[in-house]
């Protein structure tokens, strides 16, 4: 079963309500709302809430577990398009929350840590390989090979181009 139709349920919970209810309320409110069949789906979705949460979930505001899981996400998924609504998902937080959390925990903004994690990545592939710079750009889900550019020249200080042709130099200044 899927938390989505768990937080839907407490949600509509709230809605009906017109306020923020707590959850033993919540299940209170709902008994006089729902049948006995719907009853019964709110405590099976309530009991794999709670079997999630103490899997991998962000129990009890253990937000350096948050934190550590979706770093490891992004690192394994920077070639892929990274929402910061899935990021937050995966760690049971609002996508608001979660943004404050990290900002503070990491020191950046999500956006910013994963543009700086790409174009690490990028600077990696100009170095050792001889993959074309646009393909580099695509794959590191920059729109275009300008907007690649931009972001590398603002970060490394010269262009992708010129990064790749000075390459010893460049392989001591990525090491520190």
């Amino acid at each position: 079963m899927s938390t989505d139709v768990l937080f839907y349920c407490i949600s509509m919970s709230s809605i009906f309500s017109g306020l923020f209810i707590s959850k033993y309320n919540s299940y209170k409110f709902l008994q006089v709302l729902m049948s006995k069949e719907r009853q019964d789906l709110y405590k099976s979705l309530m009991y794999n809430y709670r079997k999630e949460m103490k899997q991998g979930g962000c129990p009890e505001m253990n937000y350096d577990t948050c934190i550590k899981k979706s770093l490891e996400y992004i690192e394994n998924n920077l070639d892929k398009k990274i929402e910061l609504k899935d990021l937050a998902d995966r760690v049971f937080l609002s996508k608001y929350h979660f943004h404050r959390i990290f900002h503070a925990v990491v020191g950046k903004p999500v956006a910013e840590y994963i543009r700086k994690r790409r174009l690490l990545k990028s600077a990696d592939k100009l170095l050792n390989t001889n993959n074309k710079i646009v393909n580099i750009a695509f794959k590191y889900q920059f729109n275009s090979q300008e907007a690649f550019t931009k972001a590398f020249k603002r970060l490394y200080g010269m262009p992708p181009r010129e990064f790749r042709k000075s390459r010893v130099t460049n392989a001591l200044f990525m090491a520190a």
